[in-house]
């Protein structure tokens, strides 16, 4: 049945079993929409803070590796079409791209 939808679902032979997951593409639709939200809920967020805040939010970790990228900053160049890191002193502040 899944493999019916290859562009959602990937699936990873296992000894005696089958892995689902979701592809890169899906994984990273899903994030985007996670980081919209965050994004409304806080009026400043940075790239230090993006970690502590989603986990708080989702109760699990942004692990960059599950999205195929080296680090948080990578992945959040990912989502590129949404969001805007705006170098700010010491740190990178997020931002929506506006949307009008």
């Amino acid at each position: 049945m899944f493999e019916a939808i290859p562009d959602i679902v990937t699936i990873d032979e296992i000894p005696n079993d089958k892995r689902l997951s979701l592809t890169i593409k899906e994984k990273i639709a899903i994030l985007t929409r996670q980081t919209e939200e965050l994004m409304e809920e806080n009026a400043e967020l940075t790239l230090l803070d993006v970690a502590d805040v989603y986990m708080q939010r989702f109760k699990r970790r942004l692990e960059p590796s599950l999205f195929e990228e080296p680090s948080i900053r990578c992945l959040l160049d990912r989502l590129n079409s949404i969001l805007l890191l705006e170098p700010c002193i010491s740190k990178f502040l997020l931002d929506l791209h506006n949307s009008t």
